[in-house]
């Protein structure tokens, strides 16, 4: 899989080259591109505006992902990072559907999946928020 760095003001955003799924132009992975800048900005503003236009922007890309597609998990895990970070901010409320969604990507990366650790630890994170309060 190539992978392109990309130059954001306030990061260094690496991300994969999406693989086909509709996006003869390129849409799809533009659209990536702009949700992780739209969530860097939320990040270093605390925009709750920034924030809303990330999440909606992931949950397009996700939808453009369906079940069975080799990006589905990621796209789901990107949307659900977002909703996660939003409610330790305090800007969004529903932790418990966060905790759902993390399982659920967990449930597409077993054991031998290279990305089965980064989904067991966003789970367990989501949990420890969700029964910290």
């Amino acid at each position: 899989m190539e992978m392109r760095l990309l130059n954001c003001p306030s990061l260094t955003l690496k991300a994969a080259i999406v693989h086909p799924c509709n996006d003869q132009d390129g849409r799809l992975f533009d659209s990536i591109v702009d949700c992780h800048a739209q969530f860097a900005e939320y990040t270093t503003s605390k925009t709750v505006s920034h924030l809303n236009d990330a999440v909606q922007n992931f949950q397009s890309v996700l939808d453009q992902c369906p079940v069975g597609h080799p990006d589905h998990a990621s796209a789901l895990t990107n949307l659900v990072y977002a909703c996660l970070r939003g409610y330790i901010d305090n800007h969004l409320e529903d932790i418990d559907t966060s905790t759902s969604l993390f399982r659920e990507a967990l449930a597409l990366r077993p054991q031998d999946h290279p990305d089965h650790k980064f989904s067991l630890y966003n789970l367990i994170r989501a949990l420890i928020w969700r029964y910290s309060m």
